[in-house]
């Protein structure tokens, strides 16, 4: 099969639902490891200024730094795990578990997608194509963590869906978290407020579609 051809068969998309039932144990252990690698990320930045080697760093280089330690943490406590895989692919860190494939990224406030250039690769990601050197039964995710405008802390992560353009759903992971800590019972809901556990999209184009959420969401989302 040609590379162009492989590239053109897109892949099954489990629901948010079905989404739910292979991760909901994992939702707690996901969270943690990304919230430690930031806590990891800021003891080296505080480390190289008491060493006085502290240069300011660019937006580039805090986000790898800061990728590097949400996926050594990934690796550390998923690795070992029977069924799951914590491994890079084609030069792609990632975590597989069943069905869900989630790539980890820092993504930008009021947007679901990076603030860098997409690749192709990352193009075909988001259009949910096989990819060589991918599994292809997996729907393919990515976990987005938004750091404050400080890079003091991490505001907000999300665990997201789409195809292409359209954003399918979107689990708002540190709502998920509070709400399966407390013991209460919730139902997903479309959007509405970002207070709910579950956030589920509207399907929409990102692009110049509204989809009926608050202004933090009803901003265009664009590559």
């Amino acid at each position: 099969m040609s590379r162009s051809n492989h590239k053109k068969i897109i892949r099954k998309i489990i629901t948010l639902e079905q989404a739910q039932t292979i991760l909901k144990s994992y939702h707690s252990l996901i969270l943690s490891c990304v919230l430690d690698g930031f806590k990891d990320y800021l003891k080296i930045s505080q480390a190289r200024i008491e060493l006085a080697t502290y240069t300011e760093h660019t937006a580039r280089t805090k986000a790898n730094f800061l990728h590097d330690s949400v996926a050594a943490n990934i690796k550390k406590h998923f690795g070992s795990l029977s069924n799951i895989k914590a491994e890079d692919f084609k030069g792609i860190f990632a975590l597989q578990i069943e069905d869900v494939f989630i790539r980890f990224k820092k993504i930008s406030p009021t947007r679901f997608t990076g603030s860098n250039v997409n690749t192709q690769q990352t193009k075909d990601y988001y259009k949910q194509l096989i990819i060589k050197g991918f599994p292809e039964e997996p729907t393919l995710l990515f976990l987005g963590y938004e750091p404050d405008k400080l890079f003091s802390s991490i505001e907000n992560v999300y665990l997201v869906c789409r195809k292409d353009n359209n954003i399918l759903w979107v689990i708002d992971l540190k709502s998920q978290v509070a709400m399966e800590q407390s013991s209460m019972n919730f139902d997903t809901v479309e959007v509405g407020s970002l207070g709910e556990a579950k956030v589920k999209i509207k399907e929409g184009l990102l692009d110049n579609e509204k989809t009926g959420t608050d202004d933090k969401f009803d901003n265009d989302i664009k590559n």
